[in-house]
């Protein structure tokens, strides 16, 4: 490969990165899929028609501008389809050439066209013909020179470490700007970055204004790609997490040893964290080569896709041919029984095969029996990890990481303060963290606990929803297995009566109902009743008392959490 070549496809792929994300790029144009500049043309191959089928809906006219703009109008973009070989684990390598079968795949538009050769006509008679070597992002199934292969590597990360430090260059000018920070590094890219942002009628020549702001802005500055997967080393550890953050930090050194590892916790307590903290350790730091995180609506919209035209086949090798497999809120699935059956032949699959699963919901098991007996039993064959709302002091680690992070001077005072008033949710403490970091540029006054309690008063209002009396009814009753009108009854057998002193005691909590309103609403019972039933859980409380749940039996403490974390997840 020659250095104009190499050029060339960094440029490409540099320029990609800044138009759709690093992590569409690294989901499309990894693993089987290669990319190579032939002197005339832009070759994109992959492995499986799906793949193929996705880069051609979506990706080719982005690729199309952009090599256009990098190698001149007379530039095309081609997608090969690297075929399966009819001689089985042989290969086609013993095969003549003129026997090799293309196969056949849907017409393309004019501006690209669209071919298909057996794995050995890519790569002999194709570098041959073009004289190029196709540029291997991670994939060990086709032979590359070293010098072609460092090339590929170099330019990945360096497309990941840019995007890892694209907060840097945004910050304040008051404070000193990341020294990862730099601009692309060839003028191509930079030129691709700074056209998709000014639009085609907004040439130098027909907009001055234009041109100006293009001259003072740098290309950096003009980019934008999504935010960077999350890393298990920026993960606060509390005692409500630290059992699953053990079991991740082991998933990669034991795989296979623990699948399907399953995270279950109420929104904002640091899942999806996990689950790309993972995936970015398999990724750079591991062997691994094929690695897929995704949503369960994403799953369920691939599937929907692949049973409209893309097929099964080529579905089923993306996600049942892979080492490690991340799923989050795997609760979407419920309801949807075409994508569980193929869900649960997924997980089938790889578990037989030894392969590593990670899952996340915002739920336990015992609440997710509307995914069906029989996937809830194979990931209650795993382990399975709870994780609780974020107690004070893991609030106040992650306040403290995020004013680290975002370069303001946070006093103690207000990180205790702010740590006390918000509850639960992450992404709450994100966002107040954000305008306390906001506050300080444009006062340019060090935060005070004043300062701070108004900057944060409305959103701190917003963040506390009121909690009603039929939410408290509905959570007891979904846990303990109860119909809606049971706690209004007259039994007063233990499987009734403790869960309605329980509620009972959350509405004094929770609630400004009067007693005498509380006593209303279950089954018309005198305020002295509901005081009695305060007086008892606040006992069991602190001797440790057990009740009795739908699925076993647990702590009256840890009922309580539960049922909390369920109200301020509704």
């Amino acid at each position: 490969m020659s250095k104009d070549e190499r050029e060339i496809e960094s440029a490409v792929l540099e320029a990609l990165a800044a138009k759709i994300g690093t992590d569409r790029l690294t989901m499309w144009f990894t693993g089987d899929t290669q990319l190579a500049w032939t002197g005339e043309k832009l070759v994109v191959s992959t492995g499986d028609e799906f793949t193929a089928s996705r880069i051609r809906r979506n990706f080719v006219l982005d690729l199309r501008d952009i090599i256009t703009t990098i190698a001149g109008p007379q530039a095309k973009v081609e997608i090969e389809l690297l075929g399966e070989s009819p001689l089985g684990e042989k290969g086609v390598d013993a095969l003549p050439l003129s026997q090799a079968q293309p196969l056949p795949l849907t017409a393309s538009p004019a501006s690209f066209s669209t071919r298909s050769t057996a794995p050995s006509m890519r790569s002999t008679s194709s570098s041959a013909a073009h004289g190029s070597h196709a540029l291997r992002v991670a994939s060990p199934s086709l032979a590359r020179s070293d010098a072609s292969r460092t090339s590929a590597q170099e330019t990945i990360e360096k497309i990941l470490k840019s995007a890892g430090t694209s907060r840097a260059a945004t910050k304040p000018t008051t404070h000193k700007p990341s020294s990862d920070s730099s601009t692309s590094s060839t003028p191509a890219a930079a030129n691709i970055s700074a056209e998709s942002h000014s639009g085609a009628n907004n040439s130098p020549d027909s907009n001055p204004a234009a041109s100006s702001a293009a001259e003072t802005i740098p290309a950096e500055k003009l980019r934008w790609t999504r935010r960077p997967f999350a890393r298990l080393d920026s993960f606060v550890e509390g005692d409500g997490n630290r059992i699953a953050l053990s079991a991740a930090k082991s998933v990669l050194p034991r795989l296979g040893k623990m699948s399907p590892l399953v995270f279950s916790g109420p929104p904002g307590c640091g899942k999806t964290h996990l689950l790309e903290g993972i995936w970015s350790h398999a990724r750079h730091h591991s062997s691994l080569k094929r690695v897929v995180y995704l949503t369960a609506e994403q799953f369920t919209t691939h599937f929907v896709e692949a049973l409209r035209g893309s097929g099964l086949p080529s579905f089923r090798k993306k996600y049942r041919d892979v080492e490690l497999l991340l799923i989050d809120d795997i609760q979407f699935f419920a309801g949807k029984q075409s994508t569980l059956t193929e869900l649960l032949y997924t997980i089938e699959t790889l578990l037989r095969e030894g392969r590593q699963l990670v899952l996340a919901a915002d739920r336990p098991l015992s609440q997710l029996r509307m995914l069906g007996a029989d996937v809830v039993n194979r990931l209650g064959g795993g382990l399975v990890c709870t994780i609780d709302p974020a107690d004070f002091g893991t609030r106040r680690g992650i306040l403290e990481r995020l004013a680290i992070e975002r370069s303001v001077v946070v006093p103690s005072d207000v990180l205790d303060w702010l740590a006390a008033s918000l509850e639960g949710d992450a992404r709450l403490l994100s966002g107040a963290m954000n305008r306390l970091a906001a506050t300080a540029e444009m006062s340019q006054k060090a935060l005070t606990l004043e300062s701070a309690e108004a900057a944060l008063s409305d959103l701190l209002g917003a963040s506390r929803r009121a909690v009603r009396m039929n939410d408290i009814v509905g959570a007891v009753c979904n846990m303990f297995g109860l119909e809606p009108d049971s706690l209004q009854s007259s039994s007063k057998s233990p499987a009734i009566s403790h869960p309605r002193m329980l509620a009972m005691w959350l509405a004094r909590k929770y609630t400004r109902a009067a007693l005498s309103e509380i006593g209303r609403n279950f089954g018309r019972r005198s305020h002295t009743t509901v005081l009695s039933a305060q007086s008892k859980v606040t006992r069991w409380l602190a001797e440790g008392k057990r009740v009795s749940l739908s699925h076993g039996d647990c702590t009256v403490e840890d009922a309580l959490r539960r049922l909390e974390s369920q109200l301020r997840a509704s």
